[in-house]
């Protein structure tokens, strides 16, 4: 199974869709799942997550064999602000990916 972090975002909702045509099994993280529902129609198994809550970045890691990266904080504020998001929830999505087996890790930024 794929992991697709930002999923419901622009260039993740175009790797999922290409991931689904290839016939992966993909499940998105994102933090609005109401923005995702196309993805479920689409086939995708969608997660509430986001990169700075650890306990969500452990539930969507779980069972995953490769993860996509595809989430950033470029306009972010406060939280959300692009040190929390891009720097630590990366990093510690990354160190959370490891630990849950994950074989594959693709880091995607524009």
């Amino acid at each position: 199974m794929i992991l697709v972090v930002g999923g419901s975002g622009t260039l993740g909702r175009v790797i999922t869709h290409c991931l689904l045509a290839a016939g992966e099994t993909v499940r998105v993280m994102t933090r609005t799942p109401a923005k995702a529902m196309s993805l479920v129609d689409a086939g995708a198994e969608v997660v509430t997550g986001d990169l700075t809550d650890r306990e969500s970045l452990i539930r969507a890691c779980a069972g995953a064999e490769k993860v996509i990266a595809a989430a950033h904080s470029l306009l972010g504020r406060g939280r959300l602000a692009s040190e929390h998001v891009d720097h630590a929830g990366h990093k510690q999505l990354i160190e959370i990916a490891k630990a849950s087996g994950v074989h594959h890790f693709v880091y995607t930024s524009a």
